[in-house]
């Protein structure tokens, strides 16, 4: 059935109009035609569905897709004709549907509800929206930076700071110089051996992570990464490493000195990293292992010029790293 008048199709349920004012508050197409290509997409994906499933014909199925393409031309190009009749991106694109190819438009709603329409559309949204926002996360510098009793956040555990972008979507160039913090600490070694879930759909929330792997800085998913004259402490006992880095890439470590406990894996714990350089480190209270490093892409690692005659053990490898990953020279050794 077409809607040439473009009225709501719930309106066969009442026999007068609507006053203006209700439609006007009803409608959301303002804000949410931003989700018409979404909306095109899902409407693509779950005609293919009906076709499979022999409720839409191989020519039904045709007609559906070439309208479809019509209608997300139209809205590229600014030549579509929003109507707040029609109140949402979902019955806009339907009902021009119908429009250009007749009844067969009817038929994509069939099996599902507007509720699973709006869900689909978001989430599609914001997953577009999250790569675009990553290509944004970039040259971030920070110094002079101080602070005590940090970490805590509300009732989600002692989550320290972390530095993440997502999978093939790595934060670029950031620098931190000049910082002092003293955090709560009370974090134990199975928060050090968390796994941490990508969480995309949460992100950048600050506390989406829970509890993190190390007191400090937990950075994930990095590409060249700057940490200058950093000193690190805590108050409670701590267990896990002051920084823990992962799939970073391009890493310059200068002038560290942070606190850490023998029971610690390491003061800094290196997962995936592709090119590090650490120099002019010296650490002022004894370090059982100062640098721990694991994983197959982990390679180009230099420590050079750093004086370690508080480190009982400069470096420790795990089974599955390259056994030429790690270059040292002219460090002083306890």
């Amino acid at each position: 059935m077409k809607n040439d008048d473009k009225t709501p199709l719930w309106s066969g349920r009442f026999k007068d109009a609507n006053d203006p004012l209700m439609v006007q508050f009803g409608a959301s197409i303002d804000f949410d035609k931003r989700l018409f290509q979404q909306d095109i997409k899902v409407n693509r994906a779950w005609s293919l569905a009906l076709k499979k499933t022999e409720i839409l014909s191989d020519s039904e199925y045709k007609i559906i897709i070439e309208g479809l393409n019509q209608v997300r031309e139209e809205m590229e190009s600014g030549s579509f004709e929003w109507d707040i009749k029609l109140e949402d991106i979902h019955m806009a694109v339907e009902s021009r549907l119908t429009e250009i190819i007749g009844d067969a438009g009817g038929k994509i709603h069939t099996g599902r509800s507007r509720n699973d329409q709006v869900a689909t559309d978001l989430r599609l949204y914001m997953m577009d929206e999250v790569d675009s926002f990553m290509k944004m996360i970039s040259d971030v510098q920070a110094t002079r930076v101080g602070g005590h009793n940090t970490g805590e956040y509300k009732d989600r555990g002692i989550i320290g700071c972390s530095i993440t972008g997502l999978p093939n979507h790595p934060v670029e160039n950031v620098t931190l110089e000049n910082i002092r913090i003293r955090f709560t600490g009370g974090g134990t070694l199975e928060h050090a051996e968390r796994e941490i879930p990508e969480r995309a759909e949460a992100y950048p929330r600050c506390e989406m992570f829970g509890t993190l792997p190390a007191y400090g800085f937990f950075c994930r998913h990095v590409k060249n990464l700057k940490f200058h004259n950093i000193d690190l402490g805590f108050d409670a006992d701590e267990h896990r490493p002051a920084f823990v880095f992962d799939d970073v890439k391009d890493l310059d470590i200068f002038n560290i000195d942070a606190e850490t406990t023998p029971s610690a894996k390491a003061l800094m714990w290196f997962k995936h990293v592709d090119g590090a350089f650490i120099h002019g480190c010296r650490p002022s209270k004894t370090v059982k292992t100062f640098v721990r490093l694991d994983g197959n892409k982990s390679n180009n690692i230099s420590l050079m010029n750093n004086d370690f005659s508080n480190v009982e053990k400069v470096l420790e490898k795990g089974e599955d790293v390259r056994e030429n990953a790690v270059y040292l020279d002219n460090n002083r050794i306890r």
